[in-house]
């Protein structure tokens, strides 16, 4: 029998025991034994924080360096003791690493070397300059982001930084002018994250503006998009640099997006980065978010917001993007506990009083596959007046008033799931009908070519026999050869006919099918009002297969 302290576990199975592990746990784990020290101390090394794990700093520099390789993520270095603890060789293998500078002699420089020490292995990167009243602090990132003086200009091919692994970057309060932040681009070749918020970057004469193709996503305030310098000093925007962008999560305070600003914006956004499609407005503030989207965005098809900021207004500029919109999310209900699978079914505080308009919008935007409201509390009878026309609806997550208890919910969920696996399967025995059908069709035509063959080539055959009849029936038979109307495409043209009316015939015999049966489950399942005028309104979504209605998220 295996002693347990030998036991070698499986390193998934390891990941899933060291989860329920705190770091004291896991210390004492790797004190057991020789293997347990093996199996564990990888995972107790694997990420240092120093805000949630104070106590790391005071380690003696000795057992940093004897485990440093272990070590895959770093974050919160705040002070010059934790990034010093933090200097040996054998910290080389960071995946992510967080770090917040200093104006201090030698705090950039040991800053720097951490991240050059690691730029082979480096996936995030985020660096963020310290809370001052005089200004940001400029910090030479570019630096750090090379591995040898040969290294340093934008005429150096992209192979040569092809070991850089970064692909997420995340600068905060820094000063940085236009051509330190080009080559940061330049020598992350594998980015498509880029997040700047709250920084300058100042322009200068002949500043180099490299494109970076790889970056898709950018989180970045509209201010810094329009003016890179807090000044507004005129200059290019920030959007050169991204021409392939698909994602924008909007961050910052609200500026006045009055019409010169919006055509501004609306011609930045068209001519540099034509791509973006998605935007998540969850950190915009202000009534920024109702012009953004009535006012500047176009051709969106995902788009994240705050509920309670919405309005009239913005449900217009949704509308505006009837033709490419497919995805609207908002953000979660502010209420403690919440949670889309909470055994719970919370108290809605609608404050959007024109619901009625989220029903136009379903009905002016056909592409829609996904609808996330959450907070919005929806009144089903509207759609008797204002019929849904997103055909492609795939998920949807609102509340309906007067499904308010879980018993409600569960009665409306299952009577939409009933009714959608009775569809399946009367869908499923049209189609093995049809098939039956046409495979009994084609055996007949075939049947019907194989016996006018058979019959021509006795004919023939009797025909060949007697020589000098031949030669008289051949000249009494072409004048009536050339007039017959016998045609086989003729007669497969009136078989396949006879298919499509077959088929046509199935088809209306399933739909009415399908609706005696979906009404039958539904009588049999209950009789309340809103439970059966929900479940009917989700059964008229062929594609629909996840609902949630306020509590648990259901598949079919």
């Amino acid at each position: 029998m295996t002693d347990a302290t030998t036991l070698v576990l499986e390193p998934t199975i390891l990941e899933v025991i060291c989860e329920f592990l705190r770091s004291n746990d896991m210390v004492a784990c790797s004190q057991v034994s020789k293997v347990w020290n093996t199996n564990f101390t990888p995972h107790l090394w694997h990420t240092i924080d120093f805000a949630a794990r104070p106590s790391f700093k005071e380690l003696h520099p000795q057992t940093v360096a004897k485990n440093g390789h272990h070590i895959r993520k770093v974050k919160n270095i705040t002070k010059r003791s934790e990034l010093n603890l933090l200097q040996t060789d054998s910290v080389s293998r960071l995946q992510q690493l967080h770090i917040r500078t200093k104006p201090r002699n030698g705090y950039h420089q040991h800053a720097l070397e951490l991240i050059r020490r690691n730029l082979r292995t480096l996936i995030t990167l985020e660096i963020e300059g310290s809370k001052s009243l005089t200004g940001h602090e400029t910090l030479a990132l570019e630096e750090a982001l090379i591995e040898n003086e040969s290294q340093g200009s934008l005429t150096t091919t992209v192979a040569s930084f092809a070991t850089t692994t970064i692909s997420d970057l995340r600068i905060r309060r820094l000063n940085m002018t236009r051509s330190s932040f080009s080559k940061v681009l330049f020598r992350c070749p594998n980015l498509n994250e880029v997040q700047i918020l709250d920084c300058n970057i100042l322009p200068e004469e002949n500043q180099e503006l490299f494109q970076h193709n790889g970056v898709t996503s950018i989180f970045m305030s509209l201010t810094r998009v329009l003016w890179p310098d807090s000044n507004r000093v005129e200059s290019n925007p920030l959007l050169v640099h991204f021409p392939n962008l698909v994602y924008w999560d909007i961050r910052g305070f609200e500026i006045d997006l009055n019409d010169s600003n919006a055509a501004l914006l609306r011609s930045v956004v068209k001519k540099y980065s034509p791509n973006i499609k998605q935007y998540d407005m969850r950190n915009a503030n202000g009534t920024m978010v109702h012009d953004l989207a009535a006012k500047v965005f176009t051709n969106m098809q995902y788009l994240c917001f705050r509920y309670k900021k919405i309005n009239s207004n913005f449900i217009l500029g949704l509308i505006r993007n009837q033709s490419t919109l497919t995805v609207i999310r908002a953000d979660n209900p502010k209420v403690a506990n919440w949670s889309y699978n909470s055994d719970n079914v919370f108290f809605v505080n609608d404050t959007f009083h024109e619901g009625w308009m989220i029903h136009l919008m379903m009905s002016r935007c056909p592409n829609l596959t996904f609808v996330d409201l959450p907070c919005h509390e929806m009144d089903i009878h509207l759609v008797d007046r204002i019929p849904w026309n997103c055909n492609s609806l795939r998920r949807l997550r609102v509340r309906i008033k007067g499904l308010d208890t879980k018993e409600l919910i569960m009665a409306a969920i299952k009577k939409w799931a009933q009714g959608h696996y009775t569809k399946k399967r009367a869908a499923a025995a049209a189609a093995a009908a049809a098939a039956v059908a046409a495979t009994a069709a084609t055996a007949v035509v075939k049947e019907s070519i194989e016996s006018k063959d058979t019959e021509t080539l006795s004919t023939t055959t009797e025909m060949m026999s007697d020589e000098e009849s031949k030669k008289h029936e051949a000249k009494a038979t072409v004048p009536s050869v050339a007039g017959n109307d016998f045609r086989p495409g003729s007669m497969l043209l009136d078989t396949t006919s006879a298919i499509a009316t077959t088929t046509t015939m199935t088809s209306a015999n399933m739909v009415n099918a399908i609706a005696a049966s979906t009404n039958d489950g539904l009588q049999a399942l209950g009789s309340h009002p809103i439970v059966n005028k929900v479940a009917t309104h989700l059964l008229k979504f062929e594609l629909l297969e996840e609902v949630w209605l306020g509590y648990g998220i259901w598949k079919v």
